[in-house]
């Protein structure tokens, strides 16, 4: 019987050194996002917004992704704005590696449910990011962090139109 507590104490200390490890990851790591130059105004065009997820360890930082659907990663924090997700043929686990001090660079379509009140709303993305170190590890994975952005403002909107 007295395997139970000790048991219980083991279980309760591998969780807190997983929860400790996954909140040192997320300090070292900065998700930026801007709204990129649109072409026109804002109507039923997508609107493009470019994310960089900077790695600030000293470490090369892994995490799981798809080849194609990686967009299905990203989300915002506002009911009404989804992030578009491209079609494709072929869409298979990829393991992503930031270098240390390095970022990694991609560009979301936001569509928004109703484009009038966008001109109000202030926004971040999120990021899901599947925690690996090899390639092998992608099929069993459980463990995840989520990063924010900063905050976005749709009022920027309109001094980046040309």
């Amino acid at each position: 019987m007295r395997i139970i507590p000790y048991l219980l104490i083991t279980l309760f200390c591998f969780h807190l050194v997983i929860f400790c490890n996954s909140q040192s990851i997320s300090n070292n790591l900065i998700l930026a996002a801007e709204i990129e130059k649109q072409n026109k105004k804002p109507n039923s065009d997508p609107l493009l917004i470019k994310v960089a997820l900077t790695n600030n360890s000293s470490d090369t930082f892994s995490y799981a992704s798809m080849s194609c659907s990686w967009q299905d990663f990203y989300f915002t924090n506002v009911a009404g704005l989804t992030i578009a997700v491209e079609v494709c043929n072929s869409n298979h686990p990829v393991l992503i590696k930031i270098a240390p001090h390095k970022s990694e660079v991609r560009t979301l379509c936001l569509l928004p449910q109703n484009y009038k009140e966008l001109y109000n709303m202030k926004f971040k993305i999120g990021v899901k990011l599947l925690l690996t170190q090899t390639y092998k590890e992608i099929h069993h994975l459980k463990n995840h962090i989520i990063i924010w952005s900063n905050e976005l403002d749709f009022n920027e909107l309109n001094k980046l139109i040309y």
